[in-house]
């Protein structure tokens, strides 16, 4: 029968150890991926929703603006404001709106 010696056993113990190490840190690499991409997907929920929700606001301020006799035109990337009387255009390309926490947002038309 075969004999182990102590330096048998430290080998042993050492590949042992070297793979649930390693398998433990597989566990924690696709554990924070998962997180991420939850994060990631929610990021964009939230992107949607507020893209959505300056849509609206967009469309009621175009709808008030028509309403006192101006006439707005949008079309893809760009957007035009006409006063009433008037036969000039302002063309906006892109507008800076303040939030009410006071990030600034750029928004392209």
């Amino acid at each position: 029968m075969r004999r182990f010696s102590i330096r048998d056993l430290f080998w042993l113990t050492l590949v042992v150890a070297m793979g649930v190490g390693w398998w433990l840190d597989r566990e924690r690499q696709e554990d924070e991926q998962e997180r991420q991409r939850a994060t990631a997907a929610s990021a964009v929920v939230a992107a949607q929703v507020e893209k959505t929700r300056w849509r609206a606001l967009a469309g009621l301020l175009a709808e008030e603006l028509e309403s006192i006799g101006y006439t707005v035109d949008t079309a893809e990337g760009y957007g035009s404001l006409r006063r009433p009387g008037t036969s000039h255009s302002v063309i906006l390309r892109e507008t800076y709106i303040r939030h009410a926490d006071g990030t600034l947002y750029r928004v392209k038309h």
